[in-house]
């Protein structure tokens, strides 16, 4: 029998077709690991929000602001502790899995010992700048003490990223959603009840804080070294020296601060504009908006991988099309709840937090619009990074960044949070359009298809049933949210499934009912997912 073939428009098929049992392979590695990465973050996130839900009501707006800007602090620096390597240790390891024990040692080793030196620095740094910090930038000088612990946490979350990232090499994503999706807010609000009950507030809230990243640190590296038993101990191998190692990382680690730092950025602007009640709202609202960004990162986790392994082989057109599987699987999740988000904002803010939140619904929705734009773009800055693109990427959302603080900095002082929400909603927009074009340039692949269009429907038929629902049953108690975004989820997934399922859908379809009659006969999963 004939061997068929796929192709896309960005290779020529006599050159580099894609074999179909290639495709289903491709398709069953990212539709496992996205599940198993969408689910621990959808449920990790769950357990963040519920934290961010029971510190917001303990501490009360004007604490929760002080609070936030804290966090920001943290989570931005944080960002550029390790150096970027979590990524490096990805695109320098993937290569020696299974083929040079000695070589994986070697990026093991040092990526974990120039990621702790750089997290101890960050940290000493903070808890010492902290009174500059809160005096000169915030003029709040209650944020010192709220610095100082913080500061605690930057060794432990830069070595908790490094070590997570490298149990990615093997592809499998049960290690990441264990540990740092859903074990690291897990910890946080256990030991958030914990202190409450003792009636410790805001100490028990940053306590919590610290401890939700000491021990899955100490975890991470523990299931590192049992799943790399080869690579204990000094290495032998030479692969990379640590100047080899930085000179990836750090370039990538500029786009790895530049991206998350524009959803964050307005935060810290707005702390230093508006009062801390206001700032307070504005965390709320912006930490609401992040869903997509949970959504994006999902398939980025399991993409990066994939991206290094195909580019190495130089699978370039298996490789667009993960690109537009994945681009296309991240919108169809990401519509139903922006419809959500849009139609019913203020009832979201009021039942979720409380009434002295709900005045953030229009910020609510523009932030929404800008992390949809986000998500229409796909795993750009991984795609961009992983193929030796990441000096242009970062340099692409590093403007993209500039220009948010510009209009932050103009915008906040004149229009409050809506300026805020427009400003980083603009500068999503623009990052997600020229990246997409940047893709296209550069590798010459391109996301979108027709495949897309059933997409779109299914959210405007959404959109229509919920505005019919809100005309005759209005919203008046949380579960009354929860019911809403179930029927939005139902009238996509049914406008998609009507207009006919694509072949990578239904591949993704059969692969889930046979996980989960694995787990039913308690049969092991395969691929370690």
């Amino acid at each position: 029998m004939e061997k068929k073939f796929v192709s896309t428009p960005a290779e020529d098929p006599q050159l580099n077709p894609v074999p179909l049992d290639a495709g289903a392979a491709d398709v069953s590695t990212l539709a496992g690991g996205a599940s198993v990465s969408l689910g621990g973050k959808i449920l990790g996130r769950s357990l963040s929000f519920l934290g961010d839900i029971a510190a917001a009501r303990i501490l009360g707006p004007d604490s929760f602001g002080l609070y936030a800007i804290g966090w920001t602090v943290l989570r931005t620096l944080s960002l550029i502790s390790p150096l970027g390597l979590d990524q490096g240790i990805i695109y320098f390891g993937s290569p020696y899995w299974r083929k040079d024990n000695a070589a994986l040692k070697n990026v093991l080793n040092r990526s974990l010992g120039l990621a702790l030196v750089s997290g101890l620095m960050f940290g000493g740094g903070l808890y010492l700048g902290a009174p500059i910090l809160a005096q000169q930038v915030f003029q709040k000088p209650a944020l010192t003490y709220i610095f100082r612990w913080f500061a605690l946490s930057f060794p432990l979350v830069s070595i908790l990223a490094v070590a997570l990232a490298a149990t990615r090499i093997t592809q499998r994503m049960k290690y990441s959603a264990g540990i740092d999706d859903i074990g690291q807010p897990a910890t946080g609000l256990l030991f958030l009840i914990i202190f409450y009950l003792f009636g410790l507030r805001l100490i028990g809230v940053l306590a919590s804080d610290v401890l939700s990243f000491a021990i899955p640190s100490i975890l991470a590296v523990w299931v590192l070294w049992r799943l790399f038993p080869g690579s204990r101990g000094a290495s032998s191998g030479a692969a990379q020296t640590n100047r080899e190692l930085l000179a990836f990382s750090i370039p990538a680690s500029l786009a790895g601060v530049f991206t998350p730092f524009l959803i964050w950025v307005d935060r810290l602007i707005v702390g230093h504009f508006r009062t801390p009640a206001e700032t307070g709202v504005y965390q709320a609202v912006s930490q609401t908006s992040t869903v997509f960004a949970v959504i994006l990162s999902a398939f980025a986790a399991i993409f990066l991988p994939l991206i290094a392994d195909l580019y190495h082989k130089k699978e370039f057109a298996r490789l667009e099309e993960l690109f537009r599987i994945s681009t296309k699987w991240g919108l169809y999740i990401s519509l139903p709840v922006f419809v959500m988000l849009c139609v019913f904002p203020r009832e979201i803010l009021i039942y979720v937090f409380d009434g002295r939140y709900a005045d953030g619904w229009l910020p609510l929705i523009i932030l929404s619009v800008g992390q949809l734009a986000s998500v229409g773009g796909g795993a750009i800055g991984p795609l961009l990074v992983m193929t030796g693109h990441q000096k242009r990427w970062s340099i692409l959302s590093g403007v993209a960044l500039g220009v948010n603080i510009c209009l932050n900095w103009y915008l906040v002082p004149k229009y409050g949070l809506t300026g805020a929400a427009v400003s980083t909603a603009i500068s999503l927009c623009g990052l997600s359009l020229f990246g997409v074009f940047q893709v296209w340039g550069r590798l010459k692949m391109w996301p979108y298809d027709r495949r897309y269009l059933k997409g779109l429907t299914g959210a405007g038929l959404a959109i229509i049933g919920l505005l019919a629902y809100r005309s005759f049953f209005p919203i008046h108690s949380l579960p009354g949210v929860f019911i809403a975004t179930l029927i939005a989820g139902i009238i996509f997934l049914a406008a998609v499934l009507a207009l006919g399922l694509d072949r990578e859908d239904s591949d993704f379809a059969r692969l889930s009912l046979a996980r989960w009659n694995r787990m039913r006969e308690g049969r092991p999963k395969e691929n370690g997912q």
